[in-house]
């Protein structure tokens, strides 16, 4: 009798202790998960954000010596200010000034003088915060000044002077090639920082 009593007593203490202990494990596994599921979701979410747009990204590069332009592409000499493009002087040929940024895309249309003609932008042709910094808003910037060149200012030819390395930056260029009017010549003008700033350190999650 005693030695049942004594069983039944020590099997009922260990099924508590057991019991107690899975509660326990319990309460920690579900404080672990929270912060861990938490910390995933936030992972999760950053994966699924949407890359930055950089450069040309989705423009096809292609080679000029393939489709034969080889011949026709190259690079000025001394006596370039002087040669005629369709009975004009190169150097008379108005300037279009492209700035790319990675937020937006400013276009200003000039004469040889530099004397401002005309100019337009992401914000002038209606894309507004976050939709400025696009290739469609590049695409549209040139589209709309180079048909303004064509209608407004009779421009038929134009020299381009691009800085900056945003979206814009190739969408603008085939912008102006469908609006009609003739790219004599693309000088790039990006500075350069020899001694840049020092990157941001990863953000730490």
């Amino acid at each position: 009798m005693v030695l049942g009593s004594l069983a039944s007593s020590v099997a009922n203490l260990s099924g508590l202790l057991r019991t107690w202990s899975v509660q326990k494990a319990m309460r920690c596994q579900i404080h672990l998960t929270t912060s861990v599921a938490g910390r995933d979701d936030k992972r999760m979410f950053l994966k699924s954000m949407p890359k930055k747009e950089e450069g040309a990204i989705g423009e096809k590069l292609a080679d000029l010596d393939k489709f034969g332009y080889g011949s026709i592409c190259e690079f000025p000499d001394v006596d370039t200010p002087n040669r005629l493009f369709n009975g004009v002087k190169f150097s008379d040929i108005p300037i279009l000034f492209i700035k790319c940024t990675k937020n937006n895309t400013i276009a200003i249309l000039s004469d040889h003088l530099l004397n401002k003609i005309d100019r337009r932008s992401c914000n002038t042709e209606g894309f507004k915060n976050c939709r400025k910094k696009t290739t469609v808003a590049g695409q549209a910037v040139g589209l709309a000044i180079g048909q303004r060149a064509l209608r407004k200012f009779g421009v038929d030819q134009i020299r381009i002077m691009i800085r900056g390395l945003g979206p814009g930056r190739a969408a603008s260029i085939k912008g102006l090639e469908m609006s009609g009017i003739k790219i004599i010549s693309i000088t790039d003008h990006t500075r350069v920082s020899w001694n840049p700033p020092r990157p941001p350190l990863p953000r730490s999650l």
